[in-house]
């Protein structure tokens, strides 16, 4: 950014353009700083390289200011991002409006979390100038910022031609039932490259094997690493079919989630019918069985392109790759 003006080839709109992405990737890193280490020193001049060692020693500032910074980035950019990608050979990856306004969105949502809004736990968090880095005092403010951002991301990304990824436009929903056209809306919608959903999507070449080895394609007839496996505590934040976290679900109460139970007529659009499984893989809702696979659980793809009778689905046991 310092430099920009210097080359004599460059045409007013790139170098306008450049300038953009450059603060919205300035914003994105200390984003991601933010995430990891909290209040962050805020860096807004490139530091010389003969600068001496007290001077490369800067203080880290409170997390609000570090915010407050980012956003700022964040709207300077938007004006001059295009509202989409045009030269889809080249561009794919490119900061455009929504991709921005999405992580300002991001952004303020976690300012507004209970992580930075009046968290006790940190209130002894103070830097050798007796400055507190972590905010004390919860505000509601926050979070009117943070819905305002959100109403504004999703209203740009409508313009721009992204909607919600709905699998029963695809070939194969012809033959598949309601309940797994639901749960295959939110893991096509993940894997299936530059759907209409994907707002900022990873251009570069390689994510086509992660894609892969997550996707389970229709004809894909072998598994998956372990590396994509999850802990139970993901397991369990997954809500239940009423739409809530399982533990606030009333029904419920009193349920041992990992006590055993046996699939049965009315779950065997997911679960295996007659298959021994538990409690916990019962009466979840749709994003839990578009995005886990589980033992007893039934499974679209992998060369079974239909649901209408129990062969449709293939079974997924602990000791089984899909298609065994």
């Amino acid at each position: 950014m310092e430099n920009i003006d210097k080359p004599v080839d460059l045409k007013d709109y790139e170098r306008i353009q450049w300038i953009a992405e450059a603060k919205f990737l300035k914003a994105y890193y200390k984003f991601w700083l933010l995430r990891m280490y909290g209040p962050i020193p805020i860096i807004k001049e490139n530091i010389p390289i003969s600068a001496s060692t007290g001077e490369v020693r800067v203080f880290r500032e409170p997390v609000d200011e570090v915010v407050e910074y980012i956003v700022s980035l964040l709207d300077e950019s938007i004006p001059d991002l295009p509202m989409r990608v045009l030269d889809i050979q080249n561009d794919l990856g490119r900061p455009t409006k929504p991709m921005a306004l999405a992580l300002k969105a991001q952004v303020l949502t976690l300012a507004a979390s209970p992580l930075f809004n009046g968290n006790t736990d940190y209130a002894g968090f103070v830097d050798s100038r007796d400055i507190t880095l972590f905010p004390q005092e919860y505000k509601v403010e926050k979070w009117e910022k943070a819905v305002d951002a959100l109403k504004e991301a999703i209203e740009v990304a409508h313009e721009a031609d992204h909607e919600l990824y709905d699998y029963s436009n695809s070939s194969f929903a012809r033959n598949l039932n309601d309940s797994t056209i639901k749960a295959l809306n939110v893991r096509a919608a993940v894997v299936e490259r530059w759907n209409s959903e994907v707002i900022w999507g990873d251009s570069r070449g390689g994510t086509g094997m992660y894609q892969r080895e997550a996707f389970f394609g229709v004809y894909r007839k072998h598994g998956t690493g372990m590396s994509y496996g999850p802990p139970l505590r993901i397991v369990e934040q997954f809500y239940s079919k009423n739409g809530v976290p399982i533990d606030e679900d009333l029904s419920w109460q009193g349920v041992d989630w990992y006590e055993q139970k046996i699939g049965d007529a009315a779950h065997n659009r997911f679960i295996r019918e007659g298959y021994t499984t538990v409690n916990l893989h019962f009466n979840r809702e749709y994003r839990f069985y578009g995005s886990l696979f589980f033992d007893g659980g039934l499974y679209y793809g992998a060369g079974k392109i239909s649901t209408d009778k129990d062969f449709h689905l293939t079974p997924f046991r602990a000791n089984m790759q899909p298609g065994g």
